[in-house]
Formats: structure tokens, sequence, C-alpha cells
């Protein structure tokens, strides 16, 4: 995946999760985002979608105006 395929995303999670993900990036020799999105990803593959509530295509959603990039 190219860095023009990739959004900033700011989330908060625990410290002591983020040292845990940092630890294991470190152990296997990846970087921390690619667990992260890794983690992601798993998530949702393993939620099933809720009942009653039709897909929504992103393509037609209106975001607003984009952040900047820090």
């Amino acid at each position: 995946m190219s860095d023009n395929d990739r959004v900033w995303v700011k989330i908060h999670v625990p410290r002591e999760m983020h040292r845990a993900m940092r630890k294991l990036a470190i152990d296997e020799g990846r970087p921390v985002t690619e667990l992260y999105v890794e983690a992601f990803t798993a998530f949702a593959d393993s939620t099933p979608p809720l009942e009653g509530v039709d897909a929504v295509n992103l393509d037609d959603y209106d975001f607003g105006e984009p952040e900047e990039d820090i």
C-alpha cells in the first residue's frame, strides 16, 4: 500500500496498550502502524453487520473538507 492510499487517523488508546503494540512491533521487526491496521482489519472482518441497517456507500458520502495533514 502506497502512502497515497493512506490517511491520517488520530485515535486515543490506553498507554499500556500502545506500549505493548510498540514492543510487539520491535520484536517482529514491523512498523507499529502495520500492527494497528492488522488489528483493525481483524476486528472489522470478525464483526457481523448490524441487523436492519442498510450498507453505507462511502463513495456517495460527504466527508466535508479534508483535514490538513500534520
